[in-house]
């Protein structure tokens, strides 16, 4: 934080040499410039910045983005401290499922198991056209309703775009139903919603079982993935 009298000092430090160097590290210079005189230590230096640093727990910010300025550099910073109080997950208690499998490469810890399980969010790097997440079910269960949500606080634009919810019935229904149906019989019941990155739908009766539950995207996506939600309820 800085006094609003130094705003233009600060300002005109960057516009200097911001093409140079990171913001951030420019943050650094312009602070051991400010406050440690020419020629004195690092830990003379590094005590006299901390007399005018403060630091508020749990942070007011957060970095945004994974670009680093730096040419390549993938950069995924987070304050340890950020983000304590905020939930970036809901948990719901899943039917058992006989498999999960996904074409997306999850990040770290974040699984789609454990997603599922309620135990996480499921955070995976960019989706291609076609990429999937396949649920199989066996036996086969009746569902009532799906809902899926997609970003979470520290990352909303991690969403799902161009994105739909397909089931496949263990039987294909006789009579025809108004969804759109591809050749492997899976029936499209949802899409995700931009705005918020939600998919839901009630799932008709005459589906009858369900063995198979698929997201299927449909266009590449330069931003990265996040379930956050996952609900499968079966019909009572």
């Amino acid at each position: 934080m800085f006094h609003a009298a130094e705003l233009n000092a600060l300002v005109n430090f960057f516009l200097m040499f911001s093409a140079d160097k990171p913001i951030d590290w420019l943050l650094e210079y312009y602070q051991d410039t400010k406050y440690c005189s020419f020629g004195v230590d690092v830990q003379s230096c590094t005590r006299t910045k901390g007399l005018h640093r403060f630091r508020f727990r749990p942070s007011l910010f957060q970095h945004i983005g994974i670009y680093s300025s730096l040419k390549g550099k993938i950069q995924k910073l987070k304050d340890k401290d950020f983000g304590k109080n905020v939930k970036l997950f809901k948990s719901h208690q899943n039917p058992p499922v006989s498999s999960i499998a996904s074409s997306l490469k999850n990040y770290e810890k974040h699984t789609l198991a454990s997603c599922y399980a309620g135990q996480n969010f499921f955070w995976a790097l960019q989706p291609k056209k076609d990429d999937t997440i396949v649920f199989k079910y066996d036996p086969p269960i009746a569902l009532s309703r799906v809902y899926f949500k997609s970003g979470n606080p520290e990352h909303p634009g991690d969403k799902f775009f161009n994105t739909t919810v397909d089931i496949q019935p263990y039987v294909q229904p006789k009579e025809t139903l108004p969804y759109t149906k591809d050749n492997d019989g899976f029936h499209t019941v949802a899409n995700f919603a931009h705005d918020t990155g939600i998919a839901e739908a009630s799932v008709d009766k005459a589906f009858g079982p369900i063995s198979t539950i698929r997201l299927k995207i449909h266009s590449k996506s330069d931003a990265w993935v996040i379930l956050n939600e996952i609900l499968i309820e079966p019909l009572k």
